[in-house]
């Protein structure tokens, strides 16, 4: 099982809600996260790709909603 920060945009829900609800949450794959939030999100697998992102400033933050949770596969 591997941890993966979620982004939910803040213009398509009330992600508050929606991101704390599924904090540490398990799923079995990406597929199952795609079920689960229909419109767009942002899913990273690998942390490491995440902070680079971030740090690179490829991600405005301000438009997300962050969360974790855990993948299976």
């Amino acid at each position: 099982m591997r941890q993966a920060i979620l982004l939910l945009p803040v213009d398509d829900y009330d992600r508050r809600d929606d991101a704390e609800a599924v904090e540490n949450t398990t799923f079995e794959s990406i597929s199952d996260l795609e079920d689960r939030f229909p419109k767009d999100f942002l899913v990273y697998p690998d942390i490491s790709d995440f902070m680079d992102d971030c740090n690179n400033q490829e991600i405005n933050l301000e438009l997300y909603w962050l969360t974790y949770v855990n993948l299976k596969s």
